[in-house]
């Protein structure tokens, strides 16, 4: 038996008339990891050990956006890239429901694809995940920058409708994020109904800085929901 996590292979395909970049590991049932600020090759390591939990993880790198942008454009964009990961999802060839996994701006994106498309997506996993209302008070000084785009999305509304839903969610969270305001994980969490939490003592980038840790809950969060989908 190989206990070592597979390399990530670069690919390209056609999305909306474009051509897309993807990384792409591992053998078993999809799972799509929608990154945060910035590019899928940053993750690597983290998606290697994703992939080294028995699923076949794909990496599309997302169409551009700024995080200085104004928050209106967030809006804009978050609906864009629902149809443009509809479009990229049927160019790799994928027609059943995945396990899709999100993390920072990449998680409001995840909930607003199950949302809106709720034949793609058979399970949630968001990760320190933008998308909880957050309370109109000022940032404390340490916070990033992109904490003020973070509180300018809310998709409780969304949220609140996968919780009836009862499609399966869990969160993995860093307890020390800097990006996204307490306020706004705990309204993300009540909004789903209170789901399964994993919690680690990372930060918003906590994934990247220990792939170990992430691999192992999401090891934890695939081998729940085999048991759940198995009664």
């Amino acid at each position: 038996m190989n206990h070592r996590p597979p390399p990530i292979r670069w690919r390209h395909v056609i999305a909306q008339g474009r051509y897309a970049v993807y990384g792409v590991a591992g053998a078993g049932p999809a799972a799509i990891f929608v990154h945060g600020w910035g590019s899928p090759r940053s993750y690597q390591s983290a998606l290697s050990r994703l992939a080294h939990n028995g699923v076949n993880v794909y990496a599309p790198r997302l169409p551009r956006y700024s995080a200085d942008q104004p928050s209106g454009s967030m809006n804009l964009w978050l609906s864009d890239c629902v149809s443009w990961l509809d479009s990229f999802l049927s160019g790799i060839g994928i027609d059943t429901p995945i396990t899709l996994v999100g993390h920072s701006v990449g998680g409001a994106i995840a909930v607003k694809v199950a949302y809106e498309r709720p034949d793609r997506v058979a399970q949630l996993v968001l990760v320190n995940s933008l998308g909880g209302a957050t309370a109109q008070t000022p940032l404390p000084r340490n916070f990033h920058p992109s904490a003020v785009t973070a509180k300018a999305v809310d998709l409780t509304r969304e949220l609140e409708c996968l919780a009836t839903r009862q499609l399966p969610v869990s969160l993995l969270w860093g307890r020390n994020d800097r990006v996204i305001p307490r306020s706004s994980y705990f309204s993300l969490r009540n909004a789903l109904g209170g789901p399964p939490v994993f919690t680690v003592a990372g930060t918003h980038d906590w994934l990247i800085d220990d792939p170990h840790c992430f691999g192992y809950a999401m090891r934890t969060v695939l081998n729940a929901s085999s048991g759940r989908f198995a009664r």
